[in-house]
């Protein structure tokens, strides 16, 4: 028994809790179909059939059906109403088809008879996955298409505005990009447009495999069905390795009969980063593009769409569930609420505008379409609100405002004539149209018959006749045509350009007329004309080769043009390509020169620019090769780049420069011939003082050792005769040194001079050949020191050969370094070369004689050597022989400081046929104090024999 009591409470209570879920629903249901009623929208619902479910007020009211129509489900009658409004019916009923067919988002337009245009919008009802009906929303845009024109005076603003967009676009032509803005080449990885222009967007990035063959059958598909949008979400790899994660939609549609392809790029590689928590709570409500709002009898929000959010720039419902909508910034006043209040209450709805604030505290106008929320007792239970931000709206129409004034003014302002002629008469003229007339004041033109100032021409009846008909009949636009007027004031003929643009108003149609006096263009084109033959003249006349091309094919060329690629007329290049005219049959570039004429002709075709003439061979087609001079010049004339080609024979020319060079050649070597006999004159001259010197020196000591015999002549004491042999033997040396240096001079010409190579220990034979010359420099009071690096370095070299540079160049410095002077004498190693430096701190040679220095036959200074004699050879030698050990031997020297020889020999040595390396010791003993005797022997005042 209590468990039966016990039954009864549960099923007590279950029916308790079933009443009130049921209650809740209901009450849900009523809150959804206020909130229905509430968008400014026409929606309807339907299912999987196509029977009527759910519509809104705002639907009847825009399609004009009456509710008990569609109650009593009279679709025929529905269809009947529908199609009878409808511009295009047929089209209608059969889009209507293919949309619910294809069960996809859709987004279109429908025309009605009476000029209202609509904006329909389809989706799919769905839930978990199921698709349980069908969705349509329709919106009155007719107000917009006024705007049209506008819209297109702004067309360069736009264009501007695409630039600057944040997703990439693409166009493309037979499979190639012919258009792109900013984005669309920098999100490719591209740095400028012409990097892309002309290339497949397939080549552009790497593609996932799905995906390019995707685009590859789309673009089959969608470049037959015009405005199908294809979107697809993937992966791309940029040219600089950069993967991005895009929404790429594909589209086509045609332009002056060509069919392009876009293609628009977004990157959500960011945004797929954040997961976006989408909730489906109400699809017809929560996909609204309007803001819509349902609040409590108080005014406190109970929930609001995500176009809400975003129009008042809040994050997330809670940000504004429970605020009141004065303080949110919905309406503007508090007196403004309670009259709304007032009206909606007695009404049942307000609509109206009103100025709104954002959280940010930015204001913007809105238009509200405000209902009342009722449960099913018809009790009011809330508010529910639609909200479209017409801020731009208000906006444009103050710009369309300032516009026309703006253009009105600029209508004054024009140089060409307008008048406006409403039904024969004359309804606005501006001054330009005025003074073609020859009247000063447009007030006085207003409501006149133009046919009382302008009279057509009798030529020109007939076409004036069927203009007129295609502006106001056709309301067509008629271009400017050439026209003659007579002018009624003073029977003048006018020659006239003349465009005519229809105006409807209130189905009206005016007629706009634009003129141009074109008197002064008809005389300039006379001359023009006259210039045009004139240049035309001189171009065949001028002695050069020129070839005009548009793009990159020949439009003309003159009769030099011809000659030089063997042509007898135009006919037989005309059109023909820059490539195909070079490839050999008629003139081919020689290979030396194909890469600069590539260069040069991309860099004309890439913008208006000119390069200068450049020499160039070309082949001629009978194997022939021309030299040439070729510059170029190009220019854009009507969106169409042009390239000027001259090409100059130089044949002859570079033949005179040829035999020019020629002469000038020989003339140089003429001089140099001269130069040379010049030298070895002064050379001989030198020599015979060298020579002379010595022997008379010779001669006249010999001649007093015999006056010592002849007892008559005064008796020469015995210090006397020493002298005079010490005098005789010191000149002795002097002939061997000079002798000596013409024989290796000599040798060195013929190639006679015999090099007998030695392994020795350089630091060894230097430093001996120093310390034996350091007593000949004390003789002078001057300090020579040596100093090393290193104790032994291995070289093969010739002795005596490396004595005589190294005594040569002592010698020298001895010569020119005053008393209390130094010579320092130092060897070490660098890489694989052993350097002597000998440096002395003497007189030093200036600047300018330092690249004579090692030149035969040439002293520094002629004043100074004959104060030291010397036969001007010694240097010449010793360079010649530091060259004969594969070395180098430069100079350093600052005028008044100093001078500094620097030796470089390489390091080598040679073997036996068994591979063993032998060293020779350096032990000359008396034959260096010879060497020193002969190459000191110019040092006069030395005494040491």
């Amino acid at each position: 028994m209590k468990l039966k009591e016990d039954d009864g409470v549960i099923m007590e209570e279950s029916n308790r809790n079933n009443k009130k879920i049921v209650e809740e629903l209901s009450k849900e249901k009523e809150i959804l179909k206020s909130i229905l009623e509430s968008t400014a929208d026409g929606i309807l619902v339907t299912d999987n059939n196509g029977t009527f479910i759910e519509y809104n007020d705002n639907f009847c009211k825009m399609w004009r059906i009456p509710k008990e129509v569609i109650k009593t489900s009279r679709e025929k009658e529905v269809l009947d109403t529908v199609k009878k409004q409808l511009k295009y019916p047929n089209k209608f009923i059969k889009g209507l088809k293919e949309i619910e067919k294809k069960g996809k988002e859709n987004l279109d337009f429908i025309i009605f008879k009476d000029g209202r245009l609509f904006e329909r919008f389809f989706r799919p009802l769905m839930f978990k996955g199921k698709r349980y009906g069908n969705v349509w929303s329709f919106r009155d845009v007719t107000e917009f298409i006024n705007l049209e024109d506008e819209l297109i005076k702004n067309q360069l603003l736009y264009k501007k505005l695409v630039n600057n967009l944040p997703d990439g676009i693409l166009v493309q032509k037979d499979s190639k990009v012919v258009l792109a803005n900013n984005v669309g080449v920098s999100l490719n990885g591209y740095e400028d447009l012409s990097q892309v222009i002309g290339k497949d967007i397939v080549d552009l990035v790497q593609f996932p495999e799905y995906v390019l063959a995707t685009i590859v059958e789309d673009r089959k598909e969608i470049q037959t069905r015009q405005n199908d949008i294809k979107k697809v979400e993937h992966q791309i790899i940029r040219k600089d390795g950069r993967k991005l994660d895009v929404v790429s939609q594909v589209f086509s549609f045609n332009y002056s009969g060509e069919s392009y392809l876009t293609t628009i790029i977004q990157d959500i590689t960011e945004s797929k980063k954040v997961k976006e928590k989408l909730k489906i709570k109400e699809q017809i409500i929560e996909k609204s593009l309007n803001a819509i709002l349902y609040t409590d009898l108080k005014g406190n929000i109970v929930y609001v769409n995500d176009s809400f959010l975003k129009m008042w720039g809040y994050d997330n419902l809670n940000q504004v569930v429970g605020q009141d909508t004065l303080e949110l910034g919905i309406w503007n006043s508090a007196k403004f609420v309670r009259e709304t209040r007032k009206i909606l209450h007695n009404k049942g709805y307000w609509i109206g505008e009103t100025i709104a604030r954002s959280r940010e505290g930015d204001k913007f106008d809105v238009l509200l379409f405000v209902n009342l929320i009722k449960d099913e007792l018809g009790k009011v239970i809330g508010r529910a609100a639609s909200i479209i931000n017409i801020s731009e709206i208000k906006n444009t129409e103050k710009k369309l405002k300032k516009s026309r004034e703006k253009y009105k003014k600029l209508l004054e302002l024009l140089p060409e004539g307008v008048v406006v002629i409403d039904e024969g008469r004359i309804a606005f003229a501006n001054k330009a149209w005025a003074k073609l007339l020859g009247i000063e004041d447009t007030k006085e033109l207003i409501g006149e018959e133009e046919n009382n100032l302008l009279q057509i021409h009798p030529n020109y009846k007939e076409i004036a006749a069927k203009r007129l008909k295609r502006v106001i009949e056709d309301r067509k636009l008629s271009p400017f045509l050439e026209q003659k007027f007579i002018r009624k004031s003073d029977n003048q003929i006018l020659n006239l350009e003349l465009a005519g643009i229809p105006l409807i108003h209130e189905d009206k149609t005016a007629i706009m007329s634009v003129v141009r006096d074109i008197s002064e263009r008809k005389h300039f084109e006379k001359e023009l004309k006259k210039s045009k033959e004139l240049y035309h003249l001189l171009i065949e006349l001028l002695p050069d080769a020129i070839f005009l091309f548009k793009e990159d094919k020949v439009v003309l060329a003159n009769q030099e043009a011809l000659k030089l690629i063997n042509c007898d007329n135009i006919e037989e290049i005309f059109g023909v390509s820059f490539k195909k005219l070079l490839n050999g049959n008629l003139i081919e570039v020689h290979p030396d020169y194909k890469e600069d004429v590539i260069k040069r002709r991309e860099k004309l075709l890439r913008e208006e620019t000119s390069i200068e003439f450049m020499e160039e061979k070309f082949i001629l087609a009978d194997g022939s090769i021309i030299d040439t001079e070729v510059g170029g010049v190009s220019f854009f004339h009507e969106d169409d780049i042009y390239i000027i080609t001259v090409v100059r024979d130089i044949s002859e020319r570079k033949k005179a420069e040829k035999l020019q060079k020629k002469i000038i050649k020989e003339k140089l070597k003429l001089k140099e011939i001269e130069e040379y006999n010049k030298l070895k004159t002064q050379f001989f001259a030198n020599i015979s003082h060298e020579l002379r010197t010595p022997l008379n020196i010779i001669l006249c000591g010999l001649q007093m050792l015999d006056s010592s015999k002849d007892e008559k002549l005064v008796e020469v004491n015995n210090s006397s005769r020493l002298k005079y042999r010490k005098m005789i033997k010191q000149n002795c040396y002097r002939l061997l040194r000079i002798i000596g240096n013409l024989i290796d001079i000599t040798k060195l010409d013929v190639g006679f001079l015999k090099m007998n190579f030695s392994n020795y220990n350089i630091v060894s034979v230097v430093e001996d050949i120093a310390l034996s010359v350091a007593q000949y420099a004390a003789t002078k009071d001057i300090n020579l020191i040596f100093d090393t690096e290193v104790e032994e370095i291995i070289i093969a070299c010739d002795l005596d050969k490396i004595e005589r540079i190294i005594l040569n160049l002592l010698s020298n410095a001895i010569k020119f370094t005053d008393p209390k002077g130094f010579i320092f004498v130092n060897i070490y190693k660098k890489s694989d070369d052993v350097v002597i430096s000998i440096k002395d701190t003497g007189i030093g040679i200036p600047k300018p004689k330092l690249d004579d220095i090692f030149v035969r036959f040439k002293q520094v200074d002629e004043s100074l050597s004959r104060s030291h004699e010397g036969s001007g050879i010694g240097l010449s030698l010793v360079k010649e022989l530091v060259e004969k050990h594969n070395g180098t031997i430069s100079v350093d020297s600052e005028y008044g400081k100093g001078t500094e020889f620097i030796i470089e020999l390489p390091i080598k040595v040679i073997s036996k046929e068994d591979g063993i390396e032998q060293v020779v010791n350096y032990d000359k003993g008396d034959e260096i104090v010879e060497m020193i005797n002969i190459e000191f022997s110019d040092i006069y005042s030395i005494d040491l024999m």
